[in-house]
């Protein structure tokens, strides 16, 4: 699931192996201080979201979320739930994505939820009552509006797309499709995913991310896979087969070139897709908030994540990924 290499490819700026140029102690710990005190200030009164408020009640703490339900809804519905990046909220994702207009032009519901202390676990050690969360977020929004369960979908940004990886490997929900932008999946999640086949998986990622690294690697919350080995975890958890079609796609940015890998033969018609963006940072390409490049690199509209992304996840709303049974089947069964 690599993109073609070149000169000028989205690998040009790894070492050998993978791994990103480590940078000196001090101008780490400089960029993670200057970090906080900027998304801090940049995020410093949102609210919790644009559409209906709901809070849940999840082992005894009340959790919020907003949802945006398409207007005049009343047949069973997908409902996809956005979770935003670390010191972001569920209104600061559902601006800075604009998932919510695209959604509403094909009939998706989707839920922003909030994450305590706008953070959220990124494995089994630290995320359990975020998945709880989530879990518990899907049951109530069910509960208000008609959801099509076969068509529910995770989708992440950094931090919430370790989230959205951790929430699948428990199995639990029969979550129909991932779709992550400029996040790896953890070690520890990984060791210990249960997620069944059949799980679409779509992940967007700058080359020069300097927040979560193409390469992966340690972060405070843990050793992160790198893109290339996210990538493969998933296609192997969905028992993908035949080599991976890659292409390099338009850009809409002239100094940002666009590598689309895609793997079709998966369990349950399912598919892994990779998108590269050889020269990007840390950033949802096409939103509408913007985060200083001092901090996180170059941001590009190279492609508009949003309309990707429901595309993605969408193809298979003619049940041509619906294999509800592959996707309950227990992990052992797929070896």
């Amino acid at each position: 699931m690599r993109a073609p290499h070149s000169p000028e490819g989205p690998h040009r700026h790894a070492r050998h192996g993978g791994w990103p140029r480590r940078r000196p102690l001090a101008a780490c710990l400089a960029a993670a201080v200057a970090s906080v005190l900027a998304l801090a200030s940049m995020l410093q009164g949102t609210q919790a979201g644009t559409g209906h408020q709901f809070t849940v009640n999840v082992r005894g703490a009340a959790r919020s979320y907003s949802l945006d339900v398409p207007p005049g809804a009343t047949r069973p519905m997908p409902l996809a739930v956005a979770m935003h990046g670390w010191l972001g909220t569920g209104g600061q994702m559902a601006r800075m994505s604009g998932l919510s207009e695209e959604a509403a032009r094909s009939g998706v519901a989707v839920a922003y939820p909030d994450g305590n202390w706008r953070s959220w676990g990124v494995s089994p050690a630290d995320g359990q009552e975020d998945a709880a969360f989530i879990e518990a977020l899907v049951r109530d929004v069910s509960s208000r509006f008609p959801v099509d369960a076969r068509r529910v979908y995770l989708i992440g940004f950094s931090n919430g797309g370790f989230m959205a990886q951790m929430v699948a490997c428990t199995g639990r929900l029969g979550i129909a499709g991932i779709a992550v932008v400029a996040s790896n999946l953890s070690e520890a999640a990984a060791a210990t995913c249960k997620a069944p086949a059949g799980v679409a998986f779509l992940l967007i990622h700058g080359t020069d991310d300097p927040v979560v690294p193409y390469g992966g690697g340690p972060s405070f919350r843990g050793m992160m896979l790198s893109v290339p080995a996210t990538v493969a975890f998933w296609a192997s958890a969905n028992r993908c087969y035949g080599p991976a079609v890659s292409s390099e796609q338009p850009s809409r940015d002239p100094d940002v070139r666009v590598f689309r890998s895609r793997l079709a033969g998966c369990a349950g018609g399912s598919e892994v897709e990779e998108w590269l963006l050889a020269g990007a940072g840390h950033d949802w390409p096409g939103g509408n908030v913007g985060f200083p490049s001092m901090i996180v690199g170059r941001r590009s509209g190279a492609v508009d994540a949003a309309p990707l992304i429901l595309r993605f996840l969408l193809r298979g709303a003619d049940n041509s990924r619906g294999d509800p049974a592959a996707r309950r089947r227990p992990a052992r069964e797929r070896t």
